[in-house]
């Protein structure tokens, strides 16, 4: 330990340790970056808590967690983001300089929700609250106590679980929900909960990644229909291209969601 910096304002001081673990070996950046790429995606949430800590911003009155960084740190942690994306809900945003991952919305709350689930990540939040200038760990408990919003875009909340699913319309226009997991355990403990809450999903690989699916023929018979349709409907009265108006007036019709009973 040692100190890192000493500030003197007319009102105060601060002053800045530096911890250092006496048996850590520094390892080369792309290694690192490659054993993260294979967390699991539990913790990966928690990797990405001290991340957003350093380089990140959380916005309450956006409902937004971000992480910042340039294009060369964004080329060499890519596939670690790609599962940001895939499996946590994160959108990539390019700048001319650099680029901003976030999540925005119901997905920013369940984040900050879940690290203040996990004790020790809990207690590192609470304690660096306590503490003047720490304004980002104090909006993050502020974050997770926020009502949650729905979810925007193509994404659904599964009613009973606490997953969330993506509406994919195939090219037979017939709906299905989707979630990817590059974990195998991931996946099946998804698996698992969905049937705990009496859905049927099924399970297959693409492209690499684990896809936990809620078909159409088990879409049309579950209470997750109504909500469903509300959202194909959303999508269709803001839908200016005319072919894909077209699609998903032929997916609502395949799920029945123009029927009158």
């Amino acid at each position: 330990m040692r100190i890192y910096g000493i500030g003197i304002n007319e009102d105060d001081a601060s002053i800045t340790w530096s911890l250092t673990a006496k048996d850590h070996v520094a390892r080369p950046k792309r290694e690192v970056a490659e054993d993260v790429r294979e967390l699991s995606t539990e913790r990966l949430r928690v990797f990405l808590a001290p991340a957003i800590w350093g380089d990140g911003d959380v916005s309450v009155n956006e409902g937004r967690i971000r992480l910042t960084m340039g294009l060369s740190k964004y080329e060499l942690w890519l596939g670690v983001i790609e599962r940001l994306v895939n499996e946590l809900g994160f959108t990539i945003y390019p700048r001319e300089y650099k680029v901003e991952v976030a999540v925005k919305s119901s997905k920013a709350v369940g984040l900050a929700r879940d690290w203040l689930a996990i004790p020790d990540l809990k207690e590192l939040i609470e304690l660096g609250a306590s503490l003047p200038s720490s304004e980002k760990f104090r909006r993050i408990i502020e974050l997770a106590n926020a009502e949650v919003r729905e979810l925007g875009g193509s994404s659904i909340n599964i009613h009973g679980t606490g997953i969330s699913m993506n509406i994919h319309i195939d090219s037979h226009c017939r709906v299905e929900l989707r979630a990817k997991r590059k974990n195998e355990d991931e996946a099946l403990r998804l698996v698992e909960e969905l049937r705990r809450a009496g859905y049927n999903p099924t399970i297959y690989v693409e492209k690499g990644s684990h896809v936990i699916s809620i078909t159409h023929a088990n879409i049309r018979e579950s209470p997750l229909k109504p909500i469903i349709r509300k959202k194909l409907s959303e999508w269709l009265e803001d839908e200016e291209d005319k072919r894909r108006k077209e699609r998903i007036t032929k997916a609502m019709q395949n799920l029945k969601c123009l029927d009158n009973d």
